[in-house]
């Protein structure tokens, strides 16, 4: 692989200072975007998605390539992987194409919920190999995006390729060929970034040793509702499938896959089955969309109760954090339209 080339995602939070064209400076509302760079040359390439300035044009109205300097400050996270030059190359031609139209699962006109920045960065990565090819990152703000996306860098760059990420400003540097990204969650605090649901049990059982006592009635009222149609249906499936189990695992596993699909932020849960070890739970919605959710079994099984209920908790936080910046998100939005100007 021909040395030098590189790709950075960007993350900005809520409220980072934008650069306007005509010197001003405002707050962003997030953002996500990628800069890619190539031998010999200091300035990147800069590629990212926003609402652009007339929201009936669409396609080139809503790239922007300036986001590499406009952005500022340093609370931006960013992570930054060597590439390969035919990667570069695919980073370079896939805006070309997200304009047009001919990106499978991306239209060339900005949407808010469905077709953001995020959206951009994350099927940009599908693009280059670098994330599996349906990847548009998860329904969070732009800057709760890291840990999805180096998730996906992390276990899909080339063999020996470099890896670092920046995360409030401290720097992570990988190891060679390093896929898994469980030491990095375990320098870093990422509660927002990845979610408590993926952490460790080690990590679980610290974060809980700080924690008051918590019971099951303090857990969000959905939760319980999903944890208590796991537990029917898991303890339904080891019966009809003569599988030995004790009752404490039983409610432990139902606890924490029941918690797994709150966090996806399911309604309901009607289905669940076993799987290469995993327990998979779902629902169906009347649109017929299929939400999911799986959990380790052994792992769940052996997670402390009060892991999962703090973990419910954290959940619960975050899904009103996301609710609030999506709000903020759509009031802005509004009001860029209203004044003729892009986010």
């Amino acid at each position: 692989m021909e040395k030098g080339y590189s790709l950075t995602v960007k993350f900005a939070p809520y409220g980072t200072e934008y650069l306007e064209e005509d010197g001003s400076i405002s707050r962003s509302i997030g953002h996500v975007w990628y800069e890619i760079r190539k031998p010999g040359v200091q300035q990147p390439e800069s590629f990212g998605w926003s609402t652009g300035d007339d929201k009936n044009k669409g396609g080139e109205d809503n790239l922007k390539r300036e986001d590499w300097f406009r952005y500022r400050g340093k609370n931006i996270n960013s992570i930054t992987v060597e590439i390969s030059k035919d990667q570069y190359d695919k980073l370079m031609k896939f805006p070309s194409e997200a304009i047009s139209g001919r990106v499978h699962g991306f239209s060339k006109n900005y949407d808010l919920i469905t077709n953001s920045c995020i959206d951009f960065a994350g099927k940009a990565l599908g693009a280059a190999n670098l994330a599996h090819s349906d990847f548009d990152g998860k329904a969070a703000s732009p800057y709760n995006q890291l840990g999805t996306f180096l998730e996906q860098i992390a276990k899909n760059r080339n063999k020996d390729a470099a890896l670092e990420v920046l995360y409030k400003g401290e720097k992570y540097v990988f190891g060679a060929n390093e896929r898994d990204i469980k030491k990095f969650k375990e320098t870093f605090d990422l509660a927002q970034s990845i979610g408590l649901e993926k952490f460790d049990i080690n990590h679980q059982t610290q974060y809980v040793q700080t924690a008051p006592e918590l019971k099951f009635t303090d857990m969000p009222p959905l939760a319980q509702e999903l944890c208590q149609k796991c537990q029917a249906k898991l303890e339904a499936y080891y019966q009809k499938h003569n599988i030995h189990y004790s009752q404490d695992g039983l409610e432990r596993a139902a606890l924490a896959a029941g918690v797994a699909a709150y966090g996806e932020k399911m309604t309901d849960l009607t289905m669940l089955n076993i799987k290469d070890g995993n327990i998979y739970v779902g629902h169906k919605t009347p649109q017929g969309v299929l939400n999911y959710a799986s959990v380790n079994e052994q792992t769940a099984a052996a997670t402390p109760e009060q892991d999962s209920i703090a973990q419910s908790k954290q959940a619960e936080r975050d899904l009103a954090l996301a609710a609030e910046q999506r709000r903020q998100e759509i009031l802005a939005y509004q009001q860029s339209q209203s004044m003729g100007r892009s986010i």
